[in-house]
């Protein structure tokens, strides 16, 4: 629902910039509004100024590879009456050299209020709007504000024993991204895209970090890209058999996260009767490769490291299996 009034005002405070007092910024862009916004429903046309009130510090553990920015997280209040502060992230950028991180920024808010629009809430945060401004004519700000959806997850947990419900929300979100008509470039393996936080008990994972994404060119108004009518479940997220993904685009996505690939498997040593072996998901895309891991790994403990990654390859590794709840098996056992 768009403003039908004059664009409203953001009092933006910066402690560490020196502006404790508030810097005045220019909407931009304005928020988008939706049945399931924190915003209040009759919001659009009333308010005036919003006023966002940091934390004591600048945010260290969010970050955005493509663009110099900082982070604050606080609290958004607005003039509308009888609304309650919302938690809320604010992403800036500020200095005369911040030209083309500035566009980036406003580029990133656009998706939002386009593509990403009707996602807002389901996988994406809420976008509470664009501004821009000039702090004592020295200082040009930049200001995105999003709503305040947790922490990035452990850099550790996105890459090994990762658990099918953060894999199934984020790839089920990146599927509808794509389905939207965008690339999320920075959501392959960059676990500062994926903020966690829990709700009644569950875990929520959400992306971020759209500043670089890019068009998919499978979404020509003229033809249909084969995700369209295509679900999560369709994927075959912790199979062991790779599924057909026939968006060349999407598969991409499945590729790079690895969701086919068992991570890791634990057996035991046939030739050392109770060596119980560790295979790491890298080293399970190839016979050749995996006989390496073997070799350096284990050494004289496996006498045919050859036949022993033929069997693991072949037998264990295309040809068995079931859903379980990791990416990542349990133990696995053989001989």
């Amino acid at each position: 629902m768009p403003h039908t009034n004059n664009c409203s005002k953001l009092l933006l405070k910066i402690p560490e910039l020196g502006v404790s007092d508030g810097c005045s910024l220019d909407e931009v862009l304005p928020p988008s509004f939706n049945t399931c916004s924190p915003l209040p429903a009759t919001s659009s046309e009333k308010i005036r100024q919003w006023v966002f009130n940091p934390d004591e510090e600048l945010l260290n553990n969010l970050s955005d590879s493509e663009i110099q920015c900082m982070f604050m997280r606080g609290t958004l209040h607005t003039d509308f009456d009888n609304s309650e502060p919302i938690a809320a992230i604010c992403k800036f950028t500020f200095g005369g050299d911040c030209i083309q991180d500035a566009a980036l920024l406003e580029r990133e808010a656009r998706f939002y209020t386009d593509n990403l629009r009707q996602l807002q809430g389901n996988g994406i945060p809420h976008f509470f709007g664009f501004f821009r401004g000039r702090e004592e004519d020295y200082y040009d700000i930049s200001a995105l504000l999003l709503e305040d959806v947790g922490d990035p997850i452990q850099g550790e947990a996105f890459v090994c024993g990762r658990r099918t419900d953060m894999i199934r929300q984020v790839l089920g979100t990146m599927l509808e991204i794509h389905k939207a008509g965008l690339i999320p470039q920075s959501c392959y393996f960059n676990h500062h895209s994926v903020l966690e936080r829990t709700i009644d008990g569950e875990n929520q994972y959400t992306l971020v970090g759209f500043s670089n994404a890019l068009h998919s060119n499978k979404h020509d108004p003229t033809e249909q890209c084969e995700c369209i009518g295509m679900t999560i479940d369709d994927i075959g997220i912790a199979d062991w058999k790779r599924r057909q993904v026939r968006c060349s685009e999407f598969r991409q996505h499945c590729e790079k996260m690895d969701i086919w690939i068992p991570s890791p498997i634990y057996y035991t040593v046939p030739d050392g009767r109770h060596t119980l072996a560790r295979i790491d998901p890298y080293y399970a895309r190839s016979e050749e490769m995996l006989t390496e891991y073997l070799k350096e790994t284990y050494g004289d403990k496996i006498k045919n490291p050859e036949a022993e990654a033929k069997y693991l390859f072949k037998k264990i590794m295309t040809s068995n299996g079931d859903r379980i709840d990791k990416v990542g098996w349990p133990a696995k056992k053989s001989g």
